[in-house]
Protein backbone atom coordinates (compact mmCIF):
# COMPACT_ATOMS: atom_id res chain seq x y z
CA UNK A 1 0.00 0.00 0.00
CA UNK A 2 1.84 3.02 -1.35
CA UNK A 3 -0.04 5.56 0.79
CA UNK A 4 0.86 3.70 3.97
CA UNK A 5 4.55 3.64 3.02
CA UNK A 6 4.45 7.36 2.24
CA UNK A 7 2.81 8.13 5.59
CA UNK A 8 5.45 6.12 7.46
CA UNK A 9 8.21 8.12 5.78
CA UNK A 10 6.54 11.53 6.07
CA UNK A 11 5.23 11.35 9.65
CA UNK A 12 6.60 10.08 12.93
CA UNK A 13 4.53 6.88 12.93
CA UNK A 14 5.10 3.91 15.19
CA UNK A 15 5.15 1.03 12.66
CA UNK A 16 3.97 -1.37 15.37
CA UNK A 17 0.78 0.67 15.87
CA UNK A 18 -0.75 0.99 12.43
CA UNK A 19 -4.50 0.40 12.48
CA UNK A 20 -7.00 -0.06 9.70
CA UNK A 21 -10.46 1.39 10.26
CA UNK A 22 -12.89 1.49 7.37
CA UNK A 23 -16.54 2.34 6.82
CA UNK A 24 -18.62 0.70 4.08
CA UNK A 25 -16.28 -0.03 1.13
CA UNK A 26 -13.36 0.94 3.37
CA UNK A 27 -14.56 -1.70 5.83
CA UNK A 28 -14.64 -4.33 3.09
CA UNK A 29 -11.10 -3.29 2.16
CA UNK A 30 -9.98 -3.56 5.79
CA UNK A 31 -11.00 -7.24 5.81
CA UNK A 32 -9.02 -7.83 2.62
CA UNK A 33 -5.97 -5.96 3.87
CA UNK A 34 -5.96 -7.83 7.19
CA UNK A 35 -6.07 -11.13 5.28
CA UNK A 36 -3.31 -10.14 2.83
CA UNK A 37 -1.02 -8.19 5.18
CA UNK A 38 -1.57 -9.19 8.82
CA UNK A 39 2.07 -8.40 9.58
CA UNK A 40 1.53 -4.72 8.76
CA UNK A 41 -1.46 -3.76 10.92
CA UNK A 42 -1.94 -3.99 14.66
CA UNK A 43 -5.78 -4.12 14.63
CA UNK A 44 -8.72 -3.69 12.27
CA UNK A 45 -12.18 -2.14 12.67
CA UNK A 46 -14.61 -2.59 9.76
CA UNK A 47 -17.84 -0.57 10.09
CA UNK A 48 -20.98 -1.35 8.06
CA UNK A 49 -19.07 -3.87 5.95
CA UNK A 50 -18.35 -7.56 5.52
CA UNK A 51 -16.27 -9.98 3.50
CA UNK A 52 -15.72 -9.35 -0.21
CA UNK A 53 -16.13 -13.08 -0.99
CA UNK A 54 -18.79 -15.68 -0.33
CA UNK A 55 -18.18 -18.00 2.63
CA UNK A 56 -17.78 -21.03 0.36
CA UNK A 57 -15.10 -19.14 -1.60
CA UNK A 58 -12.80 -18.05 1.24
CA UNK A 59 -9.23 -17.66 -0.03
CA UNK A 60 -6.59 -20.12 1.12
CA UNK A 61 -4.92 -17.37 3.15
CA UNK A 62 -8.17 -16.29 4.88
CA UNK A 63 -7.01 -17.37 8.33
CA UNK A 64 -4.16 -14.86 8.18
CA UNK A 65 -6.81 -12.61 9.69
CA UNK A 66 -6.65 -14.63 12.91
CA UNK A 67 -3.44 -12.77 13.78
CA UNK A 68 -5.15 -9.38 13.70
CA UNK A 69 -7.33 -8.12 16.58
CA UNK A 70 -10.69 -7.42 15.00
CA UNK A 71 -13.78 -5.46 16.10
CA UNK A 72 -16.62 -5.06 13.60
CA UNK A 73 -19.60 -2.70 13.98
CA UNK A 74 -22.90 -2.71 12.15
CA UNK A 75 -26.46 -1.41 12.53
CA UNK A 76 -29.58 -3.52 12.05
CA UNK A 77 -31.36 -0.89 9.91
CA UNK A 78 -28.52 -0.58 7.39
CA UNK A 79 -30.26 -0.56 4.00
CA UNK A 80 -26.99 -0.36 2.02
CA UNK A 81 -25.07 -3.33 3.46
CA UNK A 82 -27.08 -5.79 5.54
CA UNK A 83 -25.79 -6.39 9.06
CA UNK A 84 -25.72 -10.11 8.27
CA UNK A 85 -22.53 -9.37 6.32
CA UNK A 86 -20.72 -8.43 9.53
CA UNK A 87 -22.11 -11.46 11.32
CA UNK A 88 -20.94 -13.73 8.47
CA UNK A 89 -17.43 -12.24 8.51
CA UNK A 90 -17.21 -12.57 12.29
CA UNK A 91 -18.47 -16.18 12.19
CA UNK A 92 -16.06 -17.03 9.35
CA UNK A 93 -13.14 -16.08 11.61
CA UNK A 94 -14.55 -17.98 14.61
CA UNK A 95 -15.57 -21.08 12.60
CA UNK A 96 -12.53 -21.41 10.32
CA UNK A 97 -9.58 -19.95 12.19
CA UNK A 98 -7.95 -19.93 15.60
CA UNK A 99 -7.66 -16.22 16.42
CA UNK A 100 -5.01 -15.25 18.95
CA UNK A 101 -7.35 -12.49 20.17
CA UNK A 102 -11.06 -13.30 19.99
CA UNK A 103 -12.75 -11.04 17.44
CA UNK A 104 -15.49 -8.70 18.58
CA UNK A 105 -18.73 -7.71 16.89
CA UNK A 106 -21.11 -4.95 17.99
CA UNK A 107 -24.58 -4.84 16.44
CA UNK A 108 -26.45 -1.58 17.03
CA UNK A 109 -30.23 -2.03 17.17
CA UNK A 110 -31.69 0.41 14.64
CA UNK A 111 -29.14 2.80 13.20
CA UNK A 112 -28.49 3.35 9.52
CA UNK A 113 -25.56 2.68 7.20
CA UNK A 114 -23.77 5.89 8.17
CA UNK A 115 -23.11 4.97 11.80
CA UNK A 116 -19.36 5.55 11.61
CA UNK A 117 -19.54 9.10 12.99
CA UNK A 118 -21.21 7.82 16.18
CA UNK A 119 -18.34 5.40 16.76
CA UNK A 120 -15.64 7.94 15.99
CA UNK A 121 -17.12 10.66 18.21
CA UNK A 122 -17.89 8.03 20.92
CA UNK A 123 -21.60 8.93 21.13
CA UNK A 124 -22.41 5.27 20.31
CA UNK A 125 -20.63 4.05 23.43
CA UNK A 126 -22.89 2.32 25.92
CA UNK A 127 -24.29 5.21 27.98
CA UNK A 128 -23.28 7.69 25.26
CA UNK A 129 -25.31 10.62 23.98
CA UNK A 130 -26.77 8.56 21.10
CA UNK A 131 -28.48 6.35 23.73
CA UNK A 132 -27.48 3.18 21.84
CA UNK A 133 -28.94 -0.29 22.32
CA UNK A 134 -26.87 -3.29 21.26
CA UNK A 135 -27.84 -6.84 20.34
CA UNK A 136 -27.00 -8.76 23.52
CA UNK A 137 -25.87 -11.80 21.53
CA UNK A 138 -22.78 -9.84 20.55
CA UNK A 139 -20.38 -7.37 22.14
CA UNK A 140 -21.58 -3.99 23.36
CA UNK A 141 -19.58 -0.94 22.33
CA UNK A 142 -18.44 -0.40 25.89
CA UNK A 143 -14.85 0.70 25.38
CA UNK A 144 -13.55 3.67 23.39
CA UNK A 145 -12.53 2.58 19.93
CA UNK A 146 -9.33 4.58 20.43
CA UNK A 147 -8.41 2.88 23.71
CA UNK A 148 -9.14 -0.53 22.18
CA UNK A 149 -7.00 0.17 19.12
CA UNK A 150 -4.13 1.52 21.19
CA UNK A 151 -4.22 -1.57 23.39
CA UNK A 152 -2.93 -3.55 20.38
CA UNK A 153 0.54 -3.52 18.88
CA UNK A 154 2.40 -5.70 16.43
CA UNK A 155 4.95 -6.18 19.20
CA UNK A 156 2.32 -8.10 21.20
CA UNK A 157 2.15 -10.92 18.64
Amino acid sequence: MLLLNMQKITYDIDPARIYMVGWSQGGFMSYDYAISHPEKIAAVVPISAGLTVELDELPDNFCNIEQVPFWAYHATSDAEVGFGNSISGFNAIIDNCQPTVLPKLSILIGGEHAIHHAFFDLSALVGGSADPVYDSRFDPYDESIYEWLLSHSLLDR
